[in-house]
């Protein structure tokens, strides 16, 4: 068959969809990518927004082959993304040789000129690390030494694990703990966020459920969650997908978002793991004071303005 677009699925797309997963759960499955669907498809009820940072032309769009299919999202300036793409860092199994050429059979190409992702080159030892840090800001007062510093406090004042084995449950509730708290600190910046318990926390927890989730976690005394770290491991690099944390007077002087760095951090040089840390493409200031090499990610992307707008034509979307 020719490479056709849809934006529903029927059985023998679902079928499609479910051959492209393999046995590693860091994929995900596809369950997540058809919520997904209908996510983007859908008003939140909480914020009255749909669940991405941009409007959507076409909420979700699936391109389908002779025996593949690859969902994809397309927003209002022609940007093509996948869904779950800031959480699931490795969506390669979607981009098999004979995907590639379908998808350029209508004019939407994979290159390697993506968006930005910062990344932590591990050096050999942690002291080395940390020294190269003082060596890199001579001669000015470190924003890095000094949220050093602040981790050092969290360390002192709160419980800090990271874990390799937290039950699916324990991650539900801990995740619970905090959104309320981390949802009004977003309501406040009037930013948009995907609200509530979302198909990326969902992703989160199938990792959990399949040993394959590393979660840094900040408690109180009480045993209370104050923060948490999502990573995703895998071969080549530990990416850091999500953090969550509370929020007042009481947490702001500790940086916690750099804490939960400094924990994963900890992890990779005490079991000499010599993987760099990707920290996504989110450019915080946090992220550049642990002076973070930049690197390019792949995307997909129109050929042209007329592959763009013949998409448009073939789902019957005007612009």
């Amino acid at each position: 068959m020719d490479v056709e677009l849809h934006v529903t699925y029927n059985r023998a797309r679902l079928a499609k969809l479910e051959s492209m997963f393999v046995e590693d759960p860091r994929y995900g499955n596809a369950s997540l990518y058809v919520k997904e669907h209908f996510n983007l498809r859908r008003i939140c009820q909480n914020c009255g927004n749909r669940s991405v940072e941009k409007r959507l032309a076409i909420p979700s769009l699936i391109i389908e082959g002779d025996s593949w299919v690859i969902p994809v999202a397309v927003l209002d300036d022609g940007k093509i993304v996948m869904p779950l793409q800031d959480a699931i860092p490795d969506q390669s199994n979607f981009f098999r040789p004979d995907v590639l050429e379908g998808l350029r059979s209508i004019g939407i190409l994979y290159r390697g000129d993506g968006p930005y992702e910062y990344v932590i080159p591990i050096e050999s030892t942690a002291d080395d690390y940390y020294r190269s840090l003082r060596t890199k800001t001579t001669g000015r007062r470190s924003r890095t030494n000094r949220r050093y510093r602040y981790y050092r406090s969290v360390k002192r004042d709160f419980n800090c694990r990271v874990l390799s084995d937290a039950a699916p449950e324990d991650v539900v509730a801990w995740d619970t703990e905090l959104e309320y708290d981390y949802e009004s600190y977003w309501r406040a910046r009037s930013d948009d966020r995907r609200c509530g318990y979302n198909v990326e926390s969902e992703y989160f927890q199938f990792l959990a459920e399949n040993g394959q989730l590393l979660l840094a976690r900040i408690s109180d005394a009480d045993d209370s969650t104050v923060a948490l770290g999502y990573c995703v491991p895998h071969v080549y690099a530990l990416y850091f997908r999500l953090l969550k944390r509370r929020i007042g007077p009481a947490y702001a002087k500790y940086a916690l978002g750099s804490a939960l760095n400094f924990m994963f951090l900890d992890y990779i040089y005490e079991r000499e793991l010599l993987t760099p840390l990707n920290l996504g493409s989110f450019a915080h200031s946090y992220k550049e004071a642990l002076l973070p090499i930049v690197v390019t990610k792949p995307e997909l992307m129109f050929e042209d303005e007329s592959a763009h707008q013949a998409v448009f034509d073939s789902v019957g979307i005007a612009r």
